[in-house]
């Protein structure tokens, strides 16, 4: 077009233009910020230092993105219902600190964590 000395053009809208002219990095680019993949699930253990694991423990060549994410959020639940219950333990004992022996008495108790953390149960005794 004759008569104009700006090459790139764009028609007004109501958004902020991604790119200037001149070539500097657009503001909308700069200003967002980088999220972990554990706030982006709602998870306080580290997806990403689980993934490294899985990785470097070599048990299996392949495994999915939402791999480390679910077992992320699997070790998280247990050690949150773990940690409730032997908080509820020394709060009945009266005492402020959690204890091993609390963290134990509430595997004990529970028969969801004996049964992933694979303690036997005792069988009852068959009468003859």
């Amino acid at each position: 077009m004759p008569g104009t000395d700006e090459v790139c053009i764009a028609p007004e809208q109501n958004r902020e233009p991604e790119a200037s002219c001149s070539g500097e990095p657009s503001t909308r680019r700069e200003a967002k910020a980088r999220k972990s993949r554990s706030s982006r699930a709602g998870l306080l253990f580290p997806v990403s230092r689980i993934e490294r694991q899985l990785r470097r423990g070599q048990f299996a060549e392949r495994f999915g993105a939402s791999a480390p994410v679910y077992l992320a959020a699997v070790l998280q639940w247990v050690t949150h219902k773990a940690m409730d219950m032997a908080g509820k333990i020394s709060k009945k004992n009266n005492q402020q600190c959690i204890s091993p022996c609390h963290l134990q008495m509430s595997v004990k108790n529970s028969s969801v964590l004996k049964h992933l953390l694979g303690i036997p149960t005792p069988l009852p005794h068959a009468r003859s």
